[in-house]
């Protein structure tokens, strides 16, 4: 795999992507020739003559196979999220999506070398998103075992970003910080779920990395856990948060009946999330 690099043509799933984005903005910088492969027309990047855009989902078989011609290496970053069970446009993403791309791979009269971006989420939790990576860690496994794939699973953390200050743990201060009924929960309820940090440019790095020696291994891309309560401490320390929420009387079953709202109407909010993906 170490001719790879040399050709420097890549292709991005779900480039439009908060992962995804700065990834292709950080191969063009670097001289990479990149397909992007995106659902919607609004981009997140400026024209490149390094950069083909494709529009489209992984149910179109035609533009799969536009999209991988010629490519030596793909990143698929492109998934469904709703952390909510039963849902259909993730089975449908993350396992029928995922090998309609692998087949189409497959097919092609190059080597390709495939970097799967799976979740911690396969070793902390019991969601059904977590479900779907951990089928397609097997999926991938299974399709590489054709000669002209090779593979890299990524088992990625809860994203960051220190560069516009977002991300999961930057998520979690801006709830605290409002100091009101959502923070009182967060801190007091969820408060010792953990997070598994990664900065993205970080992440970003170690995938390129990753990309000139593709050879069928799954690597962990996350630093040791760190809980809300404790993030929410060392906001405190550096002043970033004024106080910490004091605890509500009846904050449990407010947490339980804002869950059962929040299933009714699909909301993905963060502190749903930490009580529900688990």
């Amino acid at each position: 795999m170490g001719n790879l690099i040399k050709m420097k043509k890549v292709l991005i799933t779900g480039a439009n992507g908060y992962l995804g984005s700065v990834l292709t903005k950080t191969l063009l910088a670097e001289g990479y020739f990149v397909n992007a492969l995106i659902r919607k027309r609004q981009i997140k990047f400026l024209k490149n003559s390094r950069l083909k855009i494709f529009y489209g989902d992984l149910d179109n078989q035609k533009i799969l196979e536009q999209a991988v011609k010629d490519v030596e290496i793909v990143f698929h970053l492109a998934a469904a999220l709703n952390i909510f069970e039963h849902d259909k446009l993730l089975y449908h993403t993350n396992i029928i999506g995922l090998k309609n791309l692998l087949g189409v791979c497959q097919q092609s009269k190059k080597q390709t070398g495939f970097i799967f971006t799976s979740s911690v989420d396969v070793l902390t939790k019991k969601s059904d998103y977590a479900k779907s990576k951990v089928e397609g860690e097997k999926i991938v496994k299974e399709f590489c075992r054709n000669k002209n794939i090779k593979y890299t699973i990524v088992r990625v953390g809860n994203v960051d970003s220190l560069d516009n200050n977002s991300g999961v743990s930057y998520g979690v201060i801006d709830i605290i910080k409002k100091n009101n009924w959502k923070s009182s929960i967060l801190y007091h309820c969820l408060g010792h779920r953990k997070i598994y940090p990664v900065e993205i440019k970080t992440l970003i790095k170690k995938l390129i990395n990753l990309s000139s020696n593709i050879n069928n291994q799954t690597v962990n891309i996350f630093r040791p856990p760190i809980t809300i309560k404790q993030v929410t401490i060392t906001a405190k320390k550096k002043k970033v948060v004024e106080a910490i929420p004091s605890k509500l009387i009846l904050g449990q079953t407010i947490l339980s009946f804002w869950q059962i709202i929040a299933k009714i109407l699909k909301r993905g909010d963060l502190l749903v999330y930490f009580n529900l993906s688990k």
